[in-house]
């Protein structure tokens, strides 16, 4: 057998071990962390934002760049606070007749629109939203706030 023949079969053999073994990994780690729930207001948003080619045609690349970073930052967030922390995202409640939503930063003047996903709004002894216990988001679409 030539060497290179045995280079490419040990090659092919630690690649597929060192990829299993990185795949098991973090899947233990998944299970270790808890990331944000992530669900849409409608059938046909969830259908939207599954969708690359629709979302572009929608909302332009630049835009689709946006809300694709917005969703992995909420995916990767532990809870709603751990978006509060990032500048960027400037996450805040809303209010008056959009009382509940949440708005994170899109492209100028775009937002992000969530709220809660639970059965019982996780609330603070004041009354406002407890956001370090809010760990699942029900995505509302993308909108101009300000209009």
């Amino acid at each position: 057998m030539g060497g290179r023949a045995f280079a490419n079969r040990t090659g092919n053999y630690l690649r597929r071990n060192l990829t299993y073994s990185l795949t098991h990994r973090v899947k233990i780690i998944d299970l270790l962390q808890q990331d944000m729930l992530i669900s849409f207001g409608t059938k046909s948003l969830g259908k939207e934002f599954s969708d690359k080619k629709i979302l572009v045609r929608r909302w332009g690349s630049e835009q689709v760049k946006k809300i694709m970073l917005r969703l992995t930052q909420i995916d990767a967030a532990d809870n709603l606070s751990d978006l509060r922390k990032l500048p960027q995202v400037r996450a805040h409640e809303l209010k008056g007749n959009r009382a509940g939503q949440i708005s994170l930063d899109l492209k100028h003047p775009y937002r992000l629109l969530m709220q809660p996903d639970h059965d019982e709004t996780p609330r603070k002894p004041d009354g406002g939203l407890d956001w370090e216990k809010v760990n699942a988001v029900k995505v509302l679409g993308v909108e101009d706030t300000h209009e």
